[in-house]
């Protein structure tokens, strides 16, 4: 738990300081739900300090103590990271045509090669990076790639409302933590720490997390699941990551959540009052 609380506090302060840092640059900005333009400056500082700690647990990952690990499995998550943040940021840059899995594949049959669908081949790949880097059985391998990609576009569905992602994303953290600990002690908290580093600035509509920043939480998050639970756990993980895309597809998430009360809470939970009663499209 100590490790834990540090490292979260770690990722924490890199992404506020990151966070102070772009104050001045320049970086995308995207309409959210009520018609505000708002920077897309959460993802690229929470990106920021993923990858700097990513970077000394790789560096580190011989040594003994909490930090030990395969080196070759911590370099597959460090590129892995960096390919999810690059992907996001492109598309963050470059929204296209495309709304959806299902709408950027619709695309990519008529010839379009749209941001979108280069951001969904590409965490494909990383996440084949890292479940191929860990040289488990092959049912690990073909549940672990669709869990891991599946994980990290479904934060990007859920990043319709402010601090939708980030909510989910501390509440599977803390579920995961304890367990995940037993196997990596560095991907949750990092992801947690970003997370709570963000939570203020999106819940108060100050900036968005964007592509880059829901992907990235999701990717770490699939990660935590692939290196924690058993093969069996994993087509649990799969079918639900399925729902979540079917849901998205066809009734919305927004829908589900207002219809249950306890996700109709949660979600509006420090939010700002009011606000377009409009449904929600997919993201890109």
């Amino acid at each position: 738990m100590t490790f834990f609380v540090l490292l979260a506090g770690g990722s924490f302060a890199l992404t506020a300081a990151s966070l102070v840092a772009m104050r001045g640059a320049r970086v995308p900005e995207a309409e959210n739900y009520r018609g505000r333009r708002l920077r897309v400056a959460l993802g690229p500082a929470a990106g920021a300090s993923v990858l700097v700690l990513l970077s000394v647990a790789l560096v580190m990952s011989g040594s003994h103590g909490a930090f030990r690990f395969r080196t070759s499995v911590r370099a597959a998550q460090l590129l892995g990271a960096f390919l999810v943040l690059a992907a996001g940021w492109q598309d963050d840059r470059r929204p296209g045509r495309g709304r959806g899995l299902a709408g950027h594949l619709r695309e990519g049959s008529r010839g379009r090669l749209t941001p979108g669908l280069v951001k969904l081949v590409v965490i494909v790949a990383a996440a084949a990076a890292v479940v191929l880097s860990t040289g488990g059985p092959v049912w690990r391998v073909l549940l672990g790639i669709p869990v891991i990609a599946g994980t990290a576009n479904a934060w990007n569905l859920l990043d319709v409302r402010p601090a939708r992602s980030v909510k989910y994303a501390l509440v599977v953290a803390l579920a995961l933590g304890p367990f995940a600990a037993r196997h990596d002690p560095v991907i949750v908290p990092i992801g947690f720490g970003a997370a709570l580093a963000a939570l203020p600035f999106d819940l108060r509509e100050h900036a968005m997390l964007g592509d880059t920043g829901a992907n990235l939480l999701g990717f770490l998050l699939g990660v935590a699941v692939f290196e924690t639970v058993p093969t069996w756990g994993l087509g649990v993980a799969l079918a639900f990551v399925l729902m979540v895309h079917w849901l998205s597809e066809t009734v919305t998430l927004s829908r589900v959540i207002q219809a249950v009360p306890a996700l109709r809470w949660f979600d509006a939970l420090g939010r700002l009052p009011g606000g377009l009663r409009a449904e929600d499209s997919a993201p890109s």
